[in-house]
């Protein structure tokens, strides 16, 4: 919607992401169309482009079955799945940083101009993208530094010809590092001096349990198990998620053929680099996290889609433990439990869950909820309220009026303030319970008991009210 308008330039350069992705969609939507579908083809291409190197790379490094199995487990993904269908600039950063160390990782190995160049550029595209990127990028570049410089390569950790000195084993990478340099040195001192507009309410703080949601639950089954037991019980093994108790479920699946993954990889190069890129990430987003919180910084940097970056990796170890499980009679059944959740996953957060909480909120339906104000309106169109944005009222209904409610107060009291003017006697109530300020159900409830509620009707995630006051 923000690149519809005048306000393209501000969302290009101001944006909190990096430009590329707004840059891509700014000319697709004048040649294809802004539909529900159009918007999604880039990503839909992007997150197949994904699946298809993560089988062909991890197949050429760690075999064919392992391939396969990597690749499977990317392509059923519903965390993959999900942002492979959502208009954001999220699976491009994942592919241009998956195609960056990818092609790094064969640049130290064959040392040609060719793979280095294709290297330095998918890693400032994907800098371009978003800066999440460098979570997986910095890290993995310190590694092989570090295994390119060692004197005595221990095991098969080396990328081969050690008899070359030790500058030239490195030469890829410094080459890549300094191209990355020079070409993202502008845009960061740019964006530095709007950090402002880079802080988010909706992220919090990385605890130390993060990970473990995230590589036993978030990973597996993008959250699609609804919580078990009582909503809130209190304690340890009953938080409002119950993920607890969700991750002990999912553990036996998982962890086994995490655990296997581990030992075969850590004894190659290229193995050490899948491991890196998904455990220094981590590192370094709880350093971050505790670094503000340290410095009394009320900025917070952490949500889940902000470490999507280590998601082919995440298939990939995965993929190489599946691959070793030993023959026997239960090979194949304990092969595909895994890849079998992943996939039931899917299909619950595109069916019963597709409303819930999962990978992500829900996607509001904005479209439909006001083409059918628009429809119950006639010629005398009544104003819009809602908890959430308006842009896309004022994008899908252009002209008509529209605000969101501050928030400031309870929710009963901003909507009470705003009818004491006539002309919201009768007015629309939109309200998203993922976006905006947060309002409990029972809230919502006491809010619009003064009321006559005259028509009312969800789409997706949103709920429509159209309210009078006698």
């Amino acid at each position: 919607m923000g690149l519809s308008g005048e306000s393209a330039r501000q969302l290009i350069l101001r944006d909190v992401h990096n430009p590329l992705y707004n840059l891509i969609m700014y000319p697709w939507i004048r040649v294809f169309g802004d539909s529900e579908i159009v918007i999604r083809i880039p990503s839909l291409i992007a997150g197949l482009l994904l699946v298809w190197l993560v089988w062909r790379w991890a197949g050429a490094r760690f075999g064919r079955r392992a391939g396969v199995l990597a690749g499977a487990l990317m392509a059923v993904s519903p965390v993959a799945v999900w942002y492979s269908t959502e208009a954001k600039n999220n699976v491009f950063t994942v592919l241009f940083t998956t195609l960056g160390v990818m092609t790094l990782d064969r640049a130290m190995r064959s040392r040609s101009f060719r793979d280095t160049t294709l290297a330095a550029l998918w890693v400032v595209l994907a800098f371009a993208t978003d800066a999440q990127s460098l979570l997986v990028l910095v890290p993995v570049g310190a590694v092989m530094a570090w295994m390119a410089l060692r004197r005595v390569p221990a095991g098969g950790l080396s990328w081969g010809r050690e008899d070359a000195g030790m500058l030239r084993r490195a030469a890829p990478l410094v080459v890549c590092a300094l191209v990355v340099a020079i070409a993202i040195t502008p845009w960061a001192v740019y964006k530095a001096g709007h950090a402002a507009e880079l802080t988010r309410r909706y992220v919090s703080y990385f605890d130390w349990h993060e990970p473990i949601r995230l590589l036993i639950l978030w990973f597996p089954t993008g959250g699609a198990i609804p919580p078990i037991g009582p909503e809130h019980p209190g304690g340890w093994f009953g938080d409002r998620e119950g993920w607890v108790l969700r991750a002990v479920c999912v553990a036996p699946l998982v962890v086994p053929a995490l655990a296997r993954g581990v030992r075969t990889l850590k004894a190659s190069a290229s193995g050490v680099v899948v491991l890196a890129s998904i455990l220094w990430p981590m590192v370094l987003m709880f350093v971050i996290s505790e670094a503000l919180v340290l410095a009394g910084s009320s900025m917070r940097v952490y949500q889940p889609r902000n470490l999507l970056v280590m998601l082919p990796w995440f298939c990939i170890l995965m993929g190489a433990g599946l691959a070793t499980i030993p023959a026997g009679r239960w090979r194949a059944v304990r092969t595909l439990l895994p890849i079998g959740l992943a996939l039931c996953c899917t299909i619950a957060i595109r069916t019963v869950r597709a409303d819930a909480v999962t990978v992500n909120t829900p996607n509001p339906d904005w479209r439909g909820a006001l083409r059918w104000i628009d429809a119950q309106d006639g010629a005398t169109p009544h104003p819009v309220v809602s908890n959430s944005m308006v842009q896309p009222i004022a994008y899908y209904a252009p002209g008509r009026g529209s605000l969101t409610l501050p928030g400031r107060a309870a929710l009963a009291s901003e909507l009470s303030t705003l009818t004491a003017d006539p002309g919201f006697n009768e007015f629309w109530y939109i309200h998203n319970p993922h976006w905006g300020f947060r309002v409990a159900p029972e809230e919502l409830r006491r809010a619009l008991e003064p009321y006559r509620t005259l028509d009312a009707r969800s789409f997706r995630s949103l709920q429509v009210f159209r309210l009078r006051r006698d």
